[in-house]
């Protein structure tokens, strides 16, 4: 097997590196409690190497690598996944007590294994008859329409809500094609 050229392990790092300062900015949230002003200057802190590497690194490989036209529909492709997101998840503000119901604070991280849905952080399980889909979402890649995913917003009796992913087309994973073939559909829209 042929070595990765040097501009792709470049990409990889700088991506993993952009990634990993949120996680520095969530441990020094964690860590410094509650105070705002120390937990707003670590989401400061992540934000600024994100968009640095993004705007400096990232983007400008792209453009080198794959031309305008197809790093313009990446970035848009992934702007409109994280926008989804961002409507779908309820937020938790740091540093503040919020009002809102528990099971409005928490979006769980769902995982599909053994014909049950996993929420991981809690470690609870669902079957298919516990849970509604409220969304869903398809995305296409950019080069190839057969290179798609689906996510599926759900939520389960006791309220949790989640997202549960899966490719989409002949990648899908037939064990949670046929879960979902199960679960209720209940759109807002």
């Amino acid at each position: 097997m042929d070595s990765l050229p040097a501009s792709y392990v470049a990409v990889i790092v700088l991506a993993f590196l952009s990634g990993g300062t949120t996680l520095i900015g969530v441990s020094l949230a964690i860590t410094l409690g509650e105070n705002p002003r120390m937990i707003a200057m670590g989401i400061g802190f992540s934000t600024g190497i994100m968009v640095l590497i993004s705007l400096c690194e990232l983007v400008p490989e792209a453009l080198r690598i794959a031309g305008p036209g197809a790093t313009s529909l990446s970035v848009g492709l992934g702007a409109a996944l994280i926008l989804t997101l961002h409507i779908l998840i309820p937020h938790i503000r740091l540093g503040k007590n919020s009002t809102a119901p528990a099971r409005e604070l928490r979006a769980a991280y769902l995982e599909y294994a053994d014909g049950l849905v996993h929420d991981v952080s809690s470690r609870r399980t669902f079957r298919a008859d516990e849970l509604t889909i409220i969304e869903h979402y398809r995305f296409e890649g950019s080069s190839d329409p057969d290179d798609s995913s689906v996510c599926y917003a759900v939520e389960a009796h006791d309220g949790t809500r989640g997202i549960l992913a899966d490719a989409y087309g002949v990648y899908a994973n037939p064990e949670v094609s046929e879960f979902l073939t199960r679960v209720p559909i209940h759109e807002e829209n």
